[in-house]
């Protein structure tokens, strides 16, 4: 094999494994943060459409959270308290631009999800030409805010 690259000794080995190692590694929580915040976002994203559009929403008000929280239990998913699903919740309240960079983020090919991209895209077509210069530089600083904090800074924000 033909490489630039000239390892002497056992130990160099080692430490170039290692710092290949802890790169990819870094790579990949970053990817995990990415996914989990987005993922966050729209679980919160449902929430409220439900709570806009639902039907029964009337007779249960506010025991929505409880009761979502109790039927994903039955389901064993875990990670879905009433705590966590009120910050999605709120997540999604205070940052409503994120819906710009799903499309961006998510490269879907399952029909099934498609309705991630449809609910931002339909929301995101309520916008005029004048709007469009400054909603394409909330994109980049999302994109930026999304790749550079974890779900966990995020809700460190919504407290400020």
């Amino acid at each position: 094999m033909n490489n630039s690259i000239q390892i002497n000794n056992i130990s160099e080995l080692t430490s170039i494994i290692e710092e290949t190692h802890k790169y990819f590694v870094n790579q990949v929580q970053k990817q995990v943060n990415v996914a989990l915040t987005l993922r966050n976002w729209l679980i919160g994203c449902y929430i409220v459409e439900y709570e806009q559009n639902g039907k029964d929403r009337a007779s249960y008000g506010k025991a929505l959270i409880s009761r979502l929280s109790a039927h994903l239990k039955q389901r064993n998913l875990k990670g879905f308290s009433e705590i966590a699903l009120r910050l999605n919740r709120s997540f999604y309240l205070a940052y409503p631009q994120i819906q710009q960079t799903l499309s961006v983020e998510f490269q879907l090919s399952d029909n099934k999800l498609l309705i991630i991209q449809q609910t931002a895209s339909v929301k995101s077509k309520n916008t005029d030409q004048g709007m469009e210069i400054k909603n394409q530089t909330l994109k980049a600083d999302v994109i930026l805010l999304i790749n550079r904090l974890s779900f966990s800074h995020f809700i460190e924000l919504l407290k400020a």
